[in-house]
């Protein structure tokens, strides 16, 4: 059994977001993204456009740890 820690988690996300910009930017596509309670839409030269108020916000969890049964025995 191993145990994730809600730092890992949150570098994991972080990761996976940046590597989502860099692939959406290299295919010159446009993205969205939440800043300051505002959804954006950012196009492939950089611009930025506000778009509307965010439907969604931000919630704090105070997770420390989280742990994951593994199934497979082999690991």
């Amino acid at each position: 059994m191993k145990t994730l820690k809600t730092e890992d988690l949150i570098k994991a996300q972080r990761r996976a977001s940046k590597e989502s910009i860099r692939v959406t930017k290299a295919l010159k596509m446009p993205y969205y993204t939440v800043k300051n309670g505002f959804l954006y839409l950012v196009n492939p030269d950089g611009s930025e456009k506000k778009i509307r108020k965010a439907v969604f916000g931000t919630q704090k969890i105070n997770q420390k740890k989280i742990k994951i049964k593994n199934g497979n025995e082999t690991l």
